[in-house]
């Protein structure tokens, strides 16, 4: 006989139960996860975006990535990282939001930095 584990009884909240029953308040940022895209300003397009749990994170990636041999690296003068939202892990809310963290043509100069406090 299977080991009993209390769920069996229980009963599943619908989301709209799950989304009122927490209040949005600063108390709750840890359960907040940034939601950042790259975005072409020539295209005028943003590409697919992906999370970071804040934008230094984010910065890195972008600075990977425009590291790396590609349309990135070639064109990093079109190309920007810019935070687009916030996600709620809880509840599913998105609050959609626009802020530049940084341009292309500033990757380079960063990552110039970057090595070298990295060789000190």
């Amino acid at each position: 006989m299977p080991k009993k584990t209390g769920m069996e009884t229980a009963t599943g909240a619908t989301i709209d139960e799950l989304r009122k029953s927490v209040k949005i308040t600063k108390e709750n940022e840890f359960e907040w996860v940034d939601i950042f895209a790259i975005y072409d300003k020539k295209g005028k397009k943003f590409d697919i975006p992906f999370f970071a749990h804040n934008a230094l994170f984010a910065k890195r990636k972008f600075m990977l990535m425009a590291d790396e041999q590609g349309i990135l690296q070639k064109f990093l003068e079109d190309f920007e990282l810019v935070q687009i939202g916030q996600f709620n892990i809880i509840n599913g809310h998105i609050q959609a939001l626009t802020e530049v963290i940084i341009e292309g043509k500033n990757i380079r100069k960063e990552l110039q930095n970057y090595e070298i406090s990295n060789e000190a």
